[in-house]
């Protein structure tokens, strides 16, 4: 997971503004949580 963020946020820093990204983040979790409640 922390591997993740910190790819994440060196994308961030070159295209994404810090507010969408963490948005975006945020669709992220929520998908793979769903993917755990669905598994």
């Amino acid at each position: 997971m922390g591997s993740i963020k910190k790819s994440f946020s060196v994308l961030n820093g070159k295209y994404i503004p810090p507010m969408e990204t963490e948005t975006l983040f945020m669709k992220i979790l929520k998908n793979k949580i769903l993917l755990i409640i669905k598994i």
